[in-house]
Formats: structure tokens, C-alpha cells, sequence
């Protein structure tokens, strides 16, 4: 598999909101870190967390900018824009962000996110969703439980 033919399938995983068909593209040793919430992942952690993450998630991810490419690594930087309408306090002009791919062969050994919103005053971090439904200045990929985040 080439490098573009690697990323244009992990975006649209994301854009289909399958978590499953995201952490194939890990080795089965893999590890997907989330850099802002400082969290790792394997492969089945990451299944199960972003199950829950697209439950609440109506986003579409897309490529900005070049891939490029290093002795078994990849970096590429992404835009995430808010589908149908759907600007949520945080999402309503999207987020920025960049991952780091460490490859052996044609999957991840690890996945590194860095990303930030626009457009919330003195936050770089994703909004999440409560149980509520309702957004709370946290972070979207922060892995916590609904409980959790209503503490």
C-alpha cells in the first residue's frame, strides 16, 4: 500500500465513523497516542474509545497540505469541519490538527494526534459531549465516560 493510498484510507474510516476499519490501519502491537489528553491506545482500546467518540461525532476530516514522507514515517495535517450544520459551541468553525505515522511495512506501529480548536477563547482543546448531550469545554477525544465527564 503507498503512503496516499494509506492516508485517503484512514480518512475515510474517520469520515464513516468506523473505529474498527481506523485501528486496522495499526500493527497489531500498535499504539494510537492521543498527544493533548496525553492517552494511549492499542488497537482494541482504540476500537472501543472511538465507538464512543462517534456516537456523538458529525464531523468530517479532510487532508490539508502535503503528505510527507521519512524513512518509515509519515506527517500529514488535517481540518475537521462540522457536517450538515451541526456548529456546536468549538465545532462551529472546526479544528486543526497533525499526525505523526510510524510505519512497519503498510500499517502503524503508532499514531501520533496533535490538534487544537479555533474559535474558543482560551482553549486548545476539542469539546466533548456530556450524557446531556451538551457541549462542555473539555476535550472530544479525551477517552473519559460519560460519568466522568459530568464530574
Amino acid at each position: 500500500m503507498s503512503v496516499a493510498e494509506f492516508v485517503e484510507s484512514y480518512f475515510d474510516a474517520w469520515n464513516h465513523g468506523d473505529a474498527r476499519r481506523v485501528a486496522d490501519h495499526l500493527t497489531a502491537n500498535g499504539t494510537y497516542c492521543d498527544i493533548p489528553v496525553k492517552q494511549q491506545h492499542s488497537r482494541d482500546e482504540l476500537v472501543a474509545y472511538l465507538n464512543d467518540f462517534f456516537a456523538y461525532d458529525n464531523h468530517q476530516y479532510k487532508l490539508i497540505g502535503d503528505i510527507l514522507t521519512g524513512k518509515n514515517s509519515i506527517a500529514f495535517q488535517y481540518r475537521v469541519s462540522a457536517l450538515d450544520g451541526a456548529g456546536h459551541e468549538g465545532f462551529a468553525d472546526g479544528y486543526f490538527g497533525a499526525e505523526f505515522v510510524t510505519l512497519d511495512g503498510d500499517a502503524a506501529v503508532r499514531i501520533a494526534d496533535y490538534y487544537e480548536m479555533t474559535g474558543v477563547p482560551g482553549s486548545a482543546r476539542p469539546t466533548s459531549v456530556s450524557s446531556s448531550g451538551a457541549f462542555q469545554h473539555k476535550y472530544a477525544k479525551s477517552g473519559l465516560s460519560a460519568a466522568q465527564m459530568e464530574e
